[in-house]
């Protein structure tokens, strides 16, 4: 089906391939397929190929930028995050062509075949303009011209196409002496807009003599040559750097953060000294210990009224006895 809608050159084509396809697999009255069939003129390629649409189907843009987006939004996200994965999207996409300009402009592309028509393109070309041109100019190598009939006013072509080993596509190329027109069969000319470029054809000549001119000027200079190496050189002056000394140690962002809380004391709460050096804390231990002290020296020392007090009968007595035989007994 999809060779069937994209394949076919003509209207009759389309029609005698979808006449097959749906007669071999039994689908003659499908109803939905015999609706789109009924509406194949406003979006079988054959069938409008003769409006200006510089190559692209009606529904290309929207898919290309659904399949574009998709990489990067989908339904889940919120406001916020549809914001900023939008403008990554769009930073992507600046990206990738400031690169093609940079390959544009500083790198020269591969010919293949290295023909003069090759060289003077590339040099006017895109690299991706310059692919498409390729591959044209590939397909002509690949057809066949037979000049059928001609008379004073136009003159008929047959033109026999290779496609496949056993394939060939046949196409009718009418050229009009007095307008200097082409018309193909297959409608590519008025579809990728080649008729539109003729009417203005003098004004692109002149265009493309003034940009040949202008690039010629740009490689004659000795800072624009591409490909190849320059006698000059332009060199700026190189940025000031402090060679003297030992540059100081970049710090990170916790020792930054360490360094900026100090330690206070958990008695006072000051930053002046830490629970260790607290004269609050010095004083009250050196006052206890005094008090401790004179404690131990009041209850070894003995008290005034154990001196004072007389003695008992059994202190007199042992007195007496340590007097009379000595206290060695």
């Amino acid at each position: 089906m999809c060779k069937c809608i994209w394949g076919m050159d003509t209207k009759e084509e389309f029609d005698a391939k979808w006449d097959e396809i749906v007669t071999s697999n039994g689908l003659k009255d499908h109803p939905w397929l015999s609706l789109i069939h009924a509406l194949r003129e406003n979006w079988v390629p054959s069938y409008v190929k003769h409006v200006f649409s510089v190559g692209m189907s009606s529904s290309q843009r929207a898919e290309s930028c659904h399949a574009f987006f998709k990489q990067y939004i989908n339904r889940k996200n919120t406001l916020m995050e549809f914001i900023v994965r939008f403008e990554r999207a769009l930073g992507s996409q600046r990206r990738k062509e400031l690169m093609a300009d940079h390959v544009d402009t500083n790198e020269k592309p591969p010919l293949p075949f290295r023909t003069p028509m090759q060289h003077q393109m590339a040099r006017i070309y895109t690299w991706e303009i310059l692919e498409m041109f390729e591959r044209e100019d590939f397909r002509s190598l690949l057809c066949l011209f037979e000049l059928v009939e001609q008379d004073e006013t136009q003159c008929m072509y047959k033109v026999s196409e290779w496609v496949n080993p056993g394939v060939t596509r046949m196409k009718e190329l009418v050229h009009d002496k007095d307008a200097d027109k082409a018309y193909c069969s297959c409608k590519e000319f008025e579809f990728w807009g080649f008729e539109l470029l003729e009417n203005s054809f003098d004004d692109i000549r002149g265009k493309l003599t003034r940009l040949l001119s202008s690039r010629a000027r740009v490689e004659e200079e000795p800072n624009g040559e591409v490909g190849t190496s320059s006698s000059q050189v332009r060199m700026k002056d190189p940025h000031r750097v402090k060679a003297k000394g030992c540059a100081r140690r970049v710090k990170g962002q916790k020792e930054k953060a360490a360094e900026g809380h100090k330690r206070r004391c958990s008695k006072r709460r000051k930053t002046d000294h830490d629970r260790r050096s607290c004269p609050k804390l010095v004083s009250g231990s050196s006052s206890s210990d005094a008090e401790v002290g004179a404690a131990v020296d009041e209850n070894l020392q003995p008290s005034q009224s154990t001196q004072d007090r007389e003695p008992t009968m059994t202190e007199s007595f042992l007195q007496e006895f340590d007097f009379l035989y000595g206290s060695g007994v």
